[in-house]
């Protein structure tokens, strides 16, 4: 079964974190951060449970420097 992504919102960084940015997505119910940097995607963090508030709390932390791709979600 083929599955439905659908992006949210999409988020920028500036300044020192010009090269980052984040998007957030729905696919089958669970939202997901991708982390861009730099135009080149880094990694994707699904989180299962969490609101789309949450997803978009990570999202924009990300792009201001406040949490690292290496982020974990939890």
């Amino acid at each position: 079964m083929m599955q439905k992504l659908n992006q949210i919102s999409e988020f920028y960084g500036n300044g020192d974190y010009e090269g980052r940015r984040a998007v957030v997505e729905l696919c089958n119910g669970v939202y997901s951060v991708a982390f861009y940097e730099n135009k080149r995607y880094t990694k994707d963090i699904p989180l299962p449970g969490k609101s789309l508030r949450y997803a978009e709390d990570l999202a924009e932390n990300y792009v201001i420097g406040i949490v690292d791709r290496d982020h974990n979600g939890a």
